[in-house]
């Protein structure tokens, strides 16, 4: 069963908004990474925002909040900068504050009573203001607001006013307008700014969203960006570096603060006491759009290096422990997305080859660690960047032109082994996702042909699992007031147990989440629970599933809901016309 007084693992509840977003994504890798190495079970709660969203089945998917209790799980962390996105402070330590009975992780907002995990907002604003007043020479400095009473948004319209004030610049009300952290609300806010036909060097937004709105909104209105105007975000998403032009911004430890949150929740359940807060420090990414051309971080070390007293001796006499030392200072390898120490390993080998202390050994080591990312769907981008920054660490041996020869003639032959894997790869990827909209479609139109509860059971069974969903399980409410006590289990499907659900299902205790005698507890789990919802209605029960980051839950939870619903209706109209 759930509850954990008969097991010896660990069960945290987590509780995030969605999983379509990045920050949500990688803040659950760092849960998931965790929790697989250290074997405890995980339980996402996907809720939404809490109180107000522009999606109104969001609001109302917030009664998934109060499936959880100390029946279920031991400890509870909850992404409360996200949850808190559209509701002030004292609403959300509100909502907390119904857990109180459990340990309790807050992310991104300090709550009192609460062992907080922080981001550093303040310095993170503050340094990104600072570079483009000092650096840019930027003075009328508009700003746009994050979501009136949010905790990110206070602390970092608080930080821009700290820094003008520093620096003497007056702080003008007329720069000053209230987004609500969507890009929507950067493009409302930049438009009003340009028809006020107000001066400003530059547009400072609380987070990427607004900043990437503000960008379309300047370039549909003929503004140049950053000859013009400059623009700068908060969170460094996945698509502010794809912005035109990429987005300057500040870059949050969001994997990391997933990963410290598991490790203080997993502590504070054995030592059963609050822990000390954690800030983590944030980081300014530079680029395009605040007029800077960024050097890269391997150019860095190798200036470094070129200044220093080592850079005296002869190129082959270099010190390449020395080298390895100064790129594991420099933070290079979190460019990237594979162990550092396999990137490190690799350099490590083609600096031995261009300089004749090993043959033929380096490519053969690319070529099936490239080959061996085919099937476990890694990005191809990672590689392509290595090879760039091996090309700069060969300017170490710079005066030795036998050391660049070799380094052009190996590097060369990589790009091609890339360019290979990269055909092999996109092949890959068409046939499974060829195969995929195939699985989807065919799942769909089964669901929404089906008005008799047993047989869409049988279909999500018999389609799911080719989808990439392990085991499904669907839930409906037993009464009017909800989460009610009991529900009623309608699917059930797991591709390692055949169980055989009864026709007219099977009514539990709702906190159960999963009947007892239906789910395997003894393994390790990690599920996600969403609520089955019908346009833009209360929920009407539950919907639960193996984690995994590349499920489409959103359309198969989507048509899943609809199809459930279109069966009670017609059990109903059976009903009238059986009278």
């Amino acid at each position: 069963m759930i509850e954990n007084n008969n097991t010896s693992k660990n069960t945290i509840g987590i509780f995030i908004t969605s999983l379509d977003d990045d920050y949500n994504e990688m803040l659950c890798k760092g849960f998931e990474d965790y929790a697989k190495e250290n074997d405890v079970n995980a339980i996402y709660v996907i809720g939404g925002p809490l109180h107000v969203s522009f999606h109104p089945y969001e609001a109302h998917s917030n009664i998934l909040y109060d499936l959880i209790d100390t029946t279920n799980v031991d400890g509870l962390i909850i992404s409360s900068a996200s949850l808190g996105v559209f509701t002030t402070e004292i609403k959300l330590r509100e909502f907390v504050q119904k857990y109180s009975n459990l340990p309790i992780i807050s992310l991104g907002t300090k709550l009192q009573d609460t062992t907080n995990i922080l981001i550093d907002n303040r310095q993170g604003m503050r340094d990104l203001i600072r570079h483009i007043i000092e650096g840019h020479n930027a003075r009328r400095i508009a700003f746009i607001k994050g979501s009136e009473g949010n905790y990110d948004a206070k602390i970092r319209y608080q930080a821009y006013k700290e820094i003008l004030n520093e620096f003497k610049i007056p702080i003008e009300e007329e720069l000053i307008f209230q987004g609500n952290f969507t890009l929507l609300s950067g493009k409302f806010c930049t438009s009003t700014l340009l028809n006020k036909g107000i001066q400003f060097d530059a547009i400072v937004a609380a987070n990427d969203a607004m900043a990437l709105g503000a960008i379309q909104e300047l370039k549909k209105r003929g503004v140049n960006i950053p000859e013009d105007a400059l623009v700068t975000g908060f969170d460094n998403t996945f698509t502010s570096s794809f912005s035109n032009p990429p987005l300057t911004t500040i870059k949050q430890p969001v994997y990391q603060q997933g990963i410290e949150a598991m490790k203080k929740i997993i502590s504070m359940i054995k030592d059963k006491h609050r822990s000390e807060d954690i800030v983590l420090p944030t980081e300014l990414i530079i680029r395009k759009s605040c007029g800077c051309i960024p050097e890269s971080s391997a150019e860095s070390i190798i200036n470094a290096y070129k200044n220093s007293d080592d850079s005296k001796n002869d190129d082959l006499s270099i010190d390449l422990d020395k080298i390895i030392t100064e790129i594991q200072k420099s933070n290079i390898y979190e460019n990237f997305k594979m162990n550092p120490i396999l990137v490190q390993d690799l350099l490590t080998t083609f600096i031995n080859e261009i300089t004749g202390k090993n043959e033929n050994i380096f490519l053969n080591k690319f070529q099936g660690l490239v080959e061996d990312i085919i099937p476990y769907d890694q990005d191809l981008k990672d590689w392509i960047d290595i090879t760039k920054m091996f090309q700069k660490f060969s300017l170490f041996y710079r005066s030795n032109k036998d050391c660049q020869s070799k380094s052009e003639k190996i590097l060369e032959k990589a790009r091609k082994i890339i360019n290979n894997t990269i055909e092999q790869f996109e092949a890959y990827q068409s046939n499974k996702m060829d195969l995929n909209i195939k699985n989807l479609v065919n799942a769909i139109d089964l669901l929404n042909s089906n008005f008799v509860l047993s047989e869409i059971n049988s279909i999500a069974c018999k389609t799911l699992p080719k989808l990439g969903f392990n085991y499904i399980y669907a839930s409906l409410f037993d009464e009017e007031n909800l989460p009610s006590n009991n529900s009623k289990l309608i699917i059930a499907c797991d591709s390692q147990d055949d169980f055989q659900l009864s026709k007219d299902g099977f009514i539990y205790p709702t906190k159960k989440l999963i009947p007892d005698n239906i789910f395997n507890k003894k393994k390790r789990y990690s599920f996600i629970i969403q609520s089955l919802i019908f346009k833009n209605e209360v929920p009407y029960g539950f919907f639960i599933f193996n984690y995994n980051p590349e499920l489409i839950h959103f359309y198969i939870n989507r048509h899943l809901s609809n199809a459930l619903k279109g069966a009670f209706i017609y059990k109903e109209l059976n009903k009238i016309k059986s009278k």
